[in-house]
């Protein structure tokens, strides 16, 4: 491998890094923006809890689909270079290994989000807990979660 292929793929993953960190960053709004809703149910009636409801879920949808650009982009940019890193895996393992810590980081944020919103569907007010190996078992795509939550948002406010 000459140096130029070893310079792309050093750029890529740190590319491909930085949008793992704003997925994070983007995921961590959602969730405060869910548990804001959750609040305004709880303690607002009428209109402003409507009011403000609408405002939370036209705030989400927006970064949900900030969101799926972000996928997007993250899945076009790793088909480009995933073979040649592949192919080169033992050069780059740090640099692997904390991608990966990344996209668990952010795996776990979206499972609290969509946990959030099931016990907000259900109304289940109790304390939802569930192991690391059946997180890693959960087979719903990203589009579908992403689909659940605009789902869930606009039911709260058809309500």
């Amino acid at each position: 491998m000459d140096r130029n292929d070893m310079e792309e793929i050093s750029f890529k993953i740190k590319f491909l890094s930085d949008i793992l960190d704003k997925k994070a960053e983007l995921l961590k709004q959602i969730y405060n923006i869910t548990e804001n809703q959750e609040f305004f149910e709880k303690t607002l009636n009428g209109e402003d809890s409507e009011i403000l409801l609408k405002e939370a879920v036209k705030e989400k949808q927006k970064i949900i689909e900030e969101v799926i650009a972000a996928d997007n982009t993250f899945m076009k940019v790793f088909g480009e270079f995933k073979g040649k890193l592949n192919r080169n895996q033992d050069k780059f393992k740090p640099e692997i290994k904390k991608m990966q810590e990344k996209i668990r980081a952010v795996s776990d944020v979206d499972f609290k989000i969509r946990a959030k919103e099931q016990r907000a569907k259900h109304g289940i007010q109790a304390p939802f807990t569930v192991s690391a190996k059946k997180i890693k078992t959960l087979k719903a795509s990203k589009r579908y979660i992403l689909d659940k939550y605009k789902k869930n948002s606009e039911k709260k406010l058809d309500s």
